[in-house]
């Protein structure tokens, strides 16, 4: 738990082992809650940097995108490596 009352963050990790290849913060639940979840009420809701990529998905182990428990906005995966976008009641659409 941490919380800011003043300018700076209020949870910050660092690792200084340059030989490190552990992650820095972990999440992790068992319910079907998101592993991290971030908000912000007057900028963007999360920004990532990264000298070898921004951002990575790991691809799932489905064929295809899932069929169930999907929410408008929602990126997937597939084993084969297609990029898959959810639009709502539009339905997936892929990607890449």
């Amino acid at each position: 738990y941490g919380r800011g009352d003043g300018t700076g963050r209020a949870i910050a990790g660092y690792i200084s082992n340059t030989a490190s290849s552990a992650s820095c913060l972990y999440g992790n639940t068992l319910g079907t809650g998101a592993g991290v979840e971030a908000k912000s009420s007057k900028g963007r809701g999360a920004q990532f940097s990264g000298k070898v990529a921004q951002l990575r998905l790991v691809p799932g182990t489905g064929s295809s995108h899932p069929t169930t428990a999907m929410a408008a906005g929602d990126f997937y995966v597939d084993r084969a490596g297609r990029l898959w976008f959810y639009r709502g009641s539009r339905g997936w659409f892929q990607i890449a």
